[in-house]
């Protein structure tokens, strides 16, 4: 059994509160990122979209992504960005100097 628990992330992921706006079924909610990196995103909410919907999101002070649903969690769930590598970069950019 392999015990190596090395992270395999591309970016580093901060543990931050970023209000957003999340677009869901064509309506805006107000909604909290608690964790996020250049490659996705945590989200607390008590909606739960089907896992690979695509959804928009606008991020408080680093603009607008696109991403799909890859987990849900006990308090919310997880979109993975589906943005292009240069805007991923530019937001995990970002992180690193907020």
């Amino acid at each position: 059994m392999d015990t190596d628990k090395t992270d395999r992330r591309r970016h580093k992921r901060y543990q931050k509160s970023i209000q957003a706006l999340l677009k869901i079924n064509e309506h805006w909610e107000k909604i909290e990122c608690f964790d996020i990196s250049g490659g996705g995103v945590c989200l607390d909410s008590p909606v739960r979209p089907e896992l690979g919907k695509t959804l928009e999101l606008h991020i408080e002070g680093f603009g607008r992504f696109e991403g799909k649903t890859i987990r849900h969690l006990a308090n919310g769930f997880v979109i993975q960005f589906s943005s292009s590598e240069h805007i991923l970069n530019q937001l995990a950019t970002d992180l690193d100097n907020t």
